[in-house]
């Protein structure tokens, strides 16, 4: 997320600093300043808003091939190019020097500052220590740490498409982990095994899943979904007042109304947000590992699949997918999940998906700090309402 979109929504910087302090006072064991103003002895650290970053002068190398991975690769062919060039300035030194701005200063200084970079986004502040190899996230001020938790008891099992979680503070609300070295799937160079690796995560996930299935009535799923979906609704209509909630319960009431007749529906552990933004392969080795997992639950079997496969994280166009997919079993990425479906199988996978993901996107407007999902609420209800009307 963009720095400037951060700034549209909130007292950006007056949370950063407010999280710094919190959390590298709790990590170096002695008080932290983090001032917005200059302080005597105190250290200068910078922003540079396209990257959404902060870092002291003289940034070292690792720390800039970092910012640089992250934004110089595309997939979109005629953006390759420019996206590269753009990349590779902004995060060399002299692009970091000049196109950043001074962000806030830091008393005492952190030590091996050149090793150290801050990702601010949503909910969380991610910092990142190149010299010891560790990454350390803390819950940004005013945030309910419940989705860390959350994300650390969905990784706390050894084996899974993740890194490790090497310690955790749920009260304080940080947690680290290694940090690993590479790039995620969106922004793999060109030159690189993109289908090989889109399939590892893939196969990762599925394996991940395998032993946690089970299955309950379609009577039982949809009663548990619609409860609450409903209690969500509620929630946006406190907070908003015009919530969309009428034609939206409308649309999940029909919609569970026809998986309630199902005879059975799988469900199994859920990343939750799985998309090529959220894997991330590892330079060298190409292994590949999930991150954030911070919506991490049960769901339905095939959700997580469906949410990569129907690219619903960018829902403008999701009718058409979806009716390309019952229409053909058509989706992105891996078909693995897909063949298995004749046209029956996928209608009610259709089904299953489209109600487990007004659940999401509900959640996501109530959850405060994302009213901007709430346009996304009645467009989903009717991509429903279609599909509840032609199959489509």
């Amino acid at each position: 997320m963009r720095a400037s979109e951060l700034e549209s929504r909130e007292d950006f910087r007056g949370l950063l600093r407010e999280t710094l302090a919190r959390g590298w006072t709790a990590q170096f064991g002695a008080p932290t300043e983090v001032s917005a103003v200059p302080l005597g002895g105190a250290q200068l650290w910078r922003l540079q808003p396209l990257l959404t970053a902060c870092f002291a002068d003289g940034l070292g190398a690792a720390g800039r091939r970092f910012l640089r991975d992250g934004f110089a690769y595309t997939r979109s062919r005629w953006r390759r190019l420019p996206q590269w060039v753009l990349g590779s300035l902004l995060a060399s030194s002299a692009g970091l020097r000049w196109t950043s701005e001074p962000c806030f200063w830091v008393r005492p200084g952190l030590p091996e500052p050149a090793a150290r970079l801050a990702l601010p986004g949503n909910r969380r502040v991610r910092t990142f220590d190149f010299a010891a190899g560790l990454s350390r996230t803390f819950v940004k001020a005013g945030f309910d740490p419940a989705f860390l938790r959350r994300e650390a008891e969905a990784r706390a099992k050894p084996g899974g498409p993740y890194l490790p979680v090497t310690a955790f503070d749920a009260e304080a609300g940080w947690m680290e982990e290694p940090l690993l070295q590479g790039f995620v799937l969106n922004r793999c160079p060109a030159r690189l095994p993109f289908a090989e690796y889109e399939r590892r995560a893939h196969e990762a996930l599925r394996e991940w899943q395998a032993p946690g299935l089970r299955e309950v009535s379609g009577a039982e799923f949809a009663a548990a979904r619609l409860e609450a979906l409903r209690a969500r609704l509620e929630t946006l209509g406190a907070r908003y007042g015009a919530a969309p909630g009428a034609p939206v319960a409308r649309a999940a009431e029909a919609l569970a109304a026809r998986v309630a007749r199902f005879g059975a529906v799988r469900l199994g552990p859920s990343h939750g947000d799985f998309q090529s933004g959220n894997a991330m392969v590892e330079r060298g080795s190409g292994r590949v590992v999930l991150i954030d997992w911070e919506y991490a639950g049960e769901r339905f079997c095939g959700y997580d699949f469906l949410v990569y496969g129907l690219g619903a994280r960018r829902p403008g166009g999701l009718a058409e997918r979806l009716a390309d997919f019952l229409a053909r079993g058509s989706v992105e990425g891996p078909r693995a999940y897909a063949e298995g479906l004749d046209e029956a199988g996928r209608r009610e996978a259709a089904a299953c998906f489209l109600l487990e993901e007004l659940g999401f996107c509900a959640e996501q407007a109530a959850s405060g700090p994302f009213k901007g999902w709430l346009p996304e609420l009645p467009a989903l209800a009717q991509v429903v309402e279609r599909f509840m009307r032609t199959g489509t």
